[in-house]
C-alpha cells in the first residue's frame, strides 16, 4: 500500500519539480536564473543600439539634424559628430558585451554548481541504500556489482544533464521572449 501511494505521489510531480528538494543551496538556483535570464537580455540591448546606430548612420552629413540630435556632441561638422555617435556605440556594445559574457559565466557556473550537488546527493543516497539491503539482494544476476556501479554512474548523469544542458537553456528562452513581448508593446505603443 505504501509503495502504491508512493508511485502515485510521484507521477503527480514530474520533470524540474521532482530534482527541486536536491538543489542545495537555493540561493545558486535563484542566482543562476537571474543571472542567466539578465545575460539574454544582450540581444535586446545590441537591438536596440544596432537601430540608433543604423538611424545615426543614414542620416545625410549635409544636414544640421546631426547637431540637433546630438547637441553636446564634440564638434560641429557632420562627420565628426557622426565619428563620436558612432564611438559611442561601439562603447556601449562592447561593454554591454562584457557585462552579458561575466553574467552569463556566472549564471553557468551556478548551475554546474547544482548539478554537482545534485549527483552527490543522489549517489549518496543511492550507495546508502545499497548498503543497507539485505546480502541476499545481490545474489540477483541484476544486482551485481558492475551492475549497480553502472547505474550509479549512468543515472546520476542523466540527472547532472538536465541541471547542466537542459534547464539553462529554457531559461535563457523564456527571459528572452518575455523581454522580446515586453519591448515589442513598448515600442509599438
Amino acid at each position: 500500500a505504501k509503495l502504491k501511494d508512493l508511485k502515485e505521489e510521484h507521477s503527480k510531480i514530474t520533470g524540474f519539480r521532482r530534482l527541486m528538494p536536491f538543489h542545495q543551496p537555493m540561493h545558486a538556483l535563484y542566482i543562476g536564473i537571474i543571472t542567466l535570464g539578465i545575460s539574454k537580455a544582450n540581444s535586446i540591448v545590441t537591438a536596440i543600439v544596432m537601430g540608433s546606430f543604423m538611424s545615426i548612420v543614414s542620416i545625410p552629413f549635409e544636414s544640421d539634424l546631426l547637431s540637433k540630435l546630438y547637441p553636446t556632441a564634440p564638434g560641429t561638422g557632420g562627420a565628426e559628430i557622426l565619428e563620436w555617435a558612432i564611438t559611442r556605440y561601439v562603447f556601449l556594445l562592447i561593454l554591454a558585451g562584457f557585462a552579458f559574457l561575466i553574467l552569463n559565466f556566472i549564471g553557468k557556473r551556478f548551475f554546474g554548481m547544482l548539478s554537482y550537488n545534485i549527483t552527490y546527493v543522489i549517489r549518496k543516497k543511492l550507495y546508502t541504500n545499497i548498503l543497507t539491503k539485505d546480502i541476499g539482494y545481490f545474489d540477483f544476476p541484476e544486482n551485481s556489482t558492475p551492475v549497480l556501479s553502472s547505474v550509479m554512474q549512468s543515472d546520476t548523469s542523466k540527472i547532472n544533464g538536465v541541471c547542466t544542458e537542459i534547464i539553462p537553456p529554457q531559461v535563457e528562452a523564456g527571459t528572452l521572449s518575455i523581454l522580446a513581448v515586453v519591448f515589442a508593446f513598448y515600442y509599438c505603443w
